[in-house]
């Protein structure tokens, strides 16, 4: 069950990432266009 719950984890952690990453980008590019 540990070892399920840190893969988990790690995963939700990774998405976070990509998340606030193509925001991030999706911002800039915004602010290029206007």
């Amino acid at each position: 069950m540990n070892g399920v719950d840190s893969c988990y984890n790690i995963y939700i952690e990774k998405l976070l990432i990509v998340k606030s990453a193509m925001t991030s980008n999706y911002c800039f590019l915004c602010f290029i266009q206007g």
